[in-house]
Order: structure tokens, then C-alpha cells, then sequence
């Protein structure tokens, strides 16, 4: 899963950047990945100030 994660918050700063080009919205597996993701950290046991702090946001 960290793996995954450090993919995605790859994907997130490339989209950022695109973004402040003026592109369109997230693609649909990053936004399942921050429904998902966080859901998973949960059920694991962590708390939502780690996931948080993990994701960056």
C-alpha cells in the first residue's frame, strides 16, 4: 500500500501542476483512490491526523 501511495502522491503533483494550466478535473482512479485509501488507513487502525499527514493534505 505505501508503494501505491507514494505513486499517487506522484500523480497528485503532476495533476497539480497540470492544474495550474487551467486542465480539466482529477481522473476517476485518484478520486477513488482518496475515497479508498483513507478508508483503508482506518480499517487498519490508523487515525485520520496520520492519513492525513501521509497524504500530504
Amino acid at each position: 500500500m505505501e508503494k501505491e501511495l507514494e505513486q499517487f502522491r506522484q500523480e497528485v503533483e503532476s495533476l497539480r501542476a497540470e492544474r495550474r494550466g487551467g486542465s480539466g478535473p482529477f481522473p476517476e482512479p485518484l478520486q477513488a483512490f482518496a475515497v479508498h485509501y483513507p478508508a483503508y488507513a482506518l480499517e487498519k487502525g490508523d487515525t485520520v491526523k496520520a492519513v492525513v499527514e501521509r497524504l500530504g493534505v
